[in-house]
C-alpha cells in the first residue's frame, strides 16, 4: 500500500517534468479559447493561478515562446524602470 502510495505521487511529479513545451502551450490555448485569460495578460497571470500543467514559470515561459512563435500570440515589452514586462496579446485567427 505504502508503494502504491508513493508511485502514484512520483507519477504527478514526473507528469510535470514530462510535457513539452507544445503539451504546455495548449494549455494555455486551453485557457484563452474558455475566456479564463483574457485578451491580454502577463506569463505571471497564468502561472500565479497555480492551474494544472501551468504553475511552473520555466515551462509557461517557454510555452509563450512557441506561441508567439506560431503567431498566436503578440508580445509587447513595457519598460517599467526596471526590468521590462512582456505583455502578451492574443492574435484571434478567422
Amino acid at each position: 500500500a505504502w508503494c502504491s502510495y508513493l508511485q502514484k505521487h512520483a507519477e504527478k511529479l514526473y507528469q510535470s517534468a514530462m510535457l513539452s513545451d507544445f503539451d504546455t502551450a495548449r494549455e494555455v490555448l486551453k485557457k484563452i479559447s474558455s475566456g479564463e485569460l483574457g485578451p491580454k495578460f502577463t506569463a505571471r497571470d497564468i502561472y500565479a493561478k497555480c492551474w494544472k500543467r501551468l504553475s511552473d514559470p520555466a515551462q509557461v515561459k517557454k510555452a509563450l515562446e512557441v506561441l508567439t512563435e506560431y503567431r498566436h500570440l503578440g508580445q509587447v515589452q513595457l519598460q517599467t524602470g526596471g526590468r521590462a514586462k512582456s505583455i502578451y496579446i492574443v492574435n484571434y485567427h478567422e
